[in-house]
Protein backbone atom coordinates (compact mmCIF):
# COMPACT_ATOMS: atom_id res chain seq x y z
CA UNK A 1 0.00 0.00 0.00
CA UNK A 2 0.97 3.49 -0.30
CA UNK A 3 1.01 6.17 2.09
CA UNK A 4 0.82 9.99 2.23
CA UNK A 5 4.20 10.76 3.30
CA UNK A 6 5.89 9.19 -0.27
CA UNK A 7 3.15 8.46 -2.70
CA UNK A 8 1.65 11.36 -4.09
CA UNK A 9 -1.99 9.24 -4.88
CA UNK A 10 -2.35 8.45 -1.47
CA UNK A 11 -4.58 9.85 0.90
CA UNK A 12 -3.55 8.19 4.58
CA UNK A 13 -0.76 8.43 6.52
CA UNK A 14 1.42 5.40 7.27
CA UNK A 15 0.48 5.55 10.95
CA UNK A 16 -3.53 5.85 9.59
CA UNK A 17 -2.91 2.83 7.32
CA UNK A 18 -2.03 0.61 10.38
CA UNK A 19 -4.75 1.81 12.53
CA UNK A 20 -7.03 0.98 10.29
CA UNK A 21 -5.63 -2.18 9.09
CA UNK A 22 -5.32 -3.68 12.47
CA UNK A 23 -8.49 -2.26 13.37
CA UNK A 24 -9.97 -4.62 10.41
CA UNK A 25 -8.05 -7.60 11.62
CA UNK A 26 -5.25 -7.82 9.70
CA UNK A 27 -1.77 -9.46 11.04
CA UNK A 28 0.31 -7.71 8.87
CA UNK A 29 1.08 -5.10 5.66
CA UNK A 30 3.22 -3.94 3.41
CA UNK A 31 4.22 -0.59 2.56
CA UNK A 32 5.35 -0.30 -1.17
CA UNK A 33 5.16 3.58 -1.83
CA UNK A 34 6.24 5.16 -5.45
CA UNK A 35 9.93 5.02 -5.82
CA UNK A 36 12.29 7.56 -7.09
CA UNK A 37 10.84 8.05 -11.27
CA UNK A 38 7.16 6.94 -10.01
CA UNK A 39 4.24 8.98 -8.41
CA UNK A 40 6.44 9.92 -5.71
CA UNK A 41 5.58 12.75 -3.09
CA UNK A 42 9.23 13.36 -2.52
CA UNK A 43 11.44 16.14 -4.33
CA UNK A 44 13.21 14.60 -6.41
CA UNK A 45 15.83 17.75 -6.60
CA UNK A 46 17.27 16.28 -2.66
CA UNK A 47 20.39 15.09 -2.21
CA UNK A 48 19.80 11.42 -2.19
CA UNK A 49 19.94 10.67 1.36
CA UNK A 50 17.61 12.92 2.28
CA UNK A 51 15.09 11.62 -0.33
CA UNK A 52 15.70 8.12 1.04
CA UNK A 53 15.18 9.58 4.84
CA UNK A 54 11.56 11.39 3.84
CA UNK A 55 11.00 8.15 1.06
CA UNK A 56 10.79 5.36 4.16
CA UNK A 57 8.60 8.13 6.46
CA UNK A 58 5.77 6.71 5.82
CA UNK A 59 7.12 2.87 6.49
CA UNK A 60 7.93 4.27 9.70
CA UNK A 61 5.42 6.00 10.81
CA UNK A 62 3.02 2.61 10.00
CA UNK A 63 5.67 0.35 11.35
CA UNK A 64 6.17 2.54 15.02
CA UNK A 65 2.06 2.36 14.68
CA UNK A 66 1.85 -1.32 13.74
CA UNK A 67 4.41 -2.18 17.04
CA UNK A 68 1.93 -1.05 19.40
CA UNK A 69 -0.91 -2.64 17.95
CA UNK A 70 0.70 -5.65 17.26
CA UNK A 71 0.47 -5.57 13.73
CA UNK A 72 3.11 -6.68 11.19
CA UNK A 73 4.71 -3.70 9.37
CA UNK A 74 7.30 -4.96 5.90
CA UNK A 75 8.97 -2.69 3.58
CA UNK A 76 8.71 -2.38 -0.09
CA UNK A 77 8.81 -0.20 -2.80
CA UNK A 78 7.03 -0.23 -6.73
CA UNK A 79 9.77 0.43 -8.60
CA UNK A 80 9.85 1.09 -12.60
CA UNK A 81 11.21 1.59 -15.60
CA UNK A 82 10.46 2.81 -18.80
CA UNK A 83 6.84 2.19 -18.10
CA UNK A 84 7.64 -1.44 -16.43
CA UNK A 85 5.93 -1.07 -12.72
CA UNK A 86 6.87 -3.75 -10.41
CA UNK A 87 7.54 -4.00 -6.35
CA UNK A 88 10.37 -4.91 -4.49
CA UNK A 89 10.85 -6.29 -0.77
CA UNK A 90 13.69 -7.07 1.28
CA UNK A 91 16.39 -4.52 0.93
CA UNK A 92 15.62 -1.71 3.92
CA UNK A 93 15.96 1.92 4.54
CA UNK A 94 20.28 1.48 5.44
CA UNK A 95 20.32 -0.79 1.79
CA UNK A 96 18.93 2.04 0.14
CA UNK A 97 21.42 4.86 1.14
CA UNK A 98 24.28 2.30 0.23
CA UNK A 99 22.45 1.61 -3.00
CA UNK A 100 22.09 5.01 -4.68
CA UNK A 101 22.45 3.65 -8.10
CA UNK A 102 18.72 1.82 -8.03
CA UNK A 103 17.70 4.96 -8.75
CA UNK A 104 19.22 4.91 -12.72
CA UNK A 105 19.14 1.31 -12.91
CA UNK A 106 17.31 -1.13 -15.96
CA UNK A 107 15.26 -3.85 -14.67
CA UNK A 108 18.21 -6.30 -14.93
CA UNK A 109 20.17 -4.10 -13.26
CA UNK A 110 17.85 -3.60 -10.23
CA UNK A 111 16.94 -7.63 -9.76
CA UNK A 112 20.78 -8.19 -9.55
CA UNK A 113 21.55 -5.11 -6.92
CA UNK A 114 18.13 -6.08 -4.97
CA UNK A 115 19.67 -9.97 -5.03
CA UNK A 116 22.80 -9.62 -4.30
CA UNK A 117 21.46 -7.12 -1.59
CA UNK A 118 18.71 -10.41 -0.45
CA UNK A 119 21.68 -13.00 -0.09
CA UNK A 120 23.65 -10.63 1.79
CA UNK A 121 21.04 -9.67 4.28
CA UNK A 122 19.40 -13.00 4.56
CA UNK A 123 15.86 -14.40 2.83
CA UNK A 124 12.85 -12.06 3.16
CA UNK A 125 10.79 -11.70 6.07
CA UNK A 126 7.90 -14.58 6.47
CA UNK A 127 4.86 -13.21 5.48
CA UNK A 128 1.80 -14.35 7.28
CA UNK A 129 -1.27 -16.27 5.70
CA UNK A 130 -2.84 -15.68 2.19
CA UNK A 131 -0.20 -15.65 -1.16
CA UNK A 132 1.79 -12.37 -2.51
CA UNK A 133 2.55 -13.11 -6.29
CA UNK A 134 5.57 -11.69 -8.01
CA UNK A 135 5.11 -12.85 -11.80
CA UNK A 136 7.48 -10.66 -13.91
CA UNK A 137 10.43 -13.35 -14.24
CA UNK A 138 12.44 -10.47 -14.80
CA UNK A 139 12.18 -9.00 -11.30
CA UNK A 140 11.06 -12.00 -9.50
CA UNK A 141 13.09 -13.22 -6.71
CA UNK A 142 14.10 -9.89 -5.62
CA UNK A 143 14.62 -11.55 -2.00
CA UNK A 144 17.35 -13.41 -2.70
CA UNK A 145 15.18 -16.06 -4.14
CA UNK A 146 16.02 -16.78 -7.66
CA UNK A 147 13.77 -18.26 -10.83
CA UNK A 148 10.48 -16.97 -12.71
CA UNK A 149 7.09 -16.37 -10.43
CA UNK A 150 7.61 -16.55 -6.52
CA UNK A 151 4.28 -16.75 -4.15
CA UNK A 152 4.98 -15.48 -0.24
CA UNK A 153 2.14 -15.75 2.49
CA UNK A 154 -0.44 -13.42 2.94
CA UNK A 155 -3.73 -13.21 4.01
CA UNK A 156 -6.85 -11.30 6.47
CA UNK A 157 -7.39 -13.17 9.36
CA UNK A 158 -11.36 -13.83 8.29
CA UNK A 159 -9.82 -16.16 5.47
CA UNK A 160 -7.43 -18.10 7.49
CA UNK A 161 -8.99 -19.36 10.69
CA UNK A 162 -5.65 -20.92 11.49
CA UNK A 163 -4.06 -16.89 11.50
CA UNK A 164 -4.50 -16.39 15.28
CA UNK A 165 -3.13 -12.81 15.73
CA UNK A 166 0.54 -11.49 14.74
CA UNK A 167 2.57 -14.63 13.49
Amino acid sequence: MHTKEASACAGSTGEEMARAYAAAGYTGIIITDHFFYGNTAVDRSLPWEDWVERFCLGYEHAKAEGDKLGLQVFFGWESGYQGTEFLIYGPDKKWLLEHPQIRDATIPEQFELVHQGGRDRGSCPSLPGGFLYLGNPAVSGVCGRGGGGQCYPFQHPKNNPSASGVQ
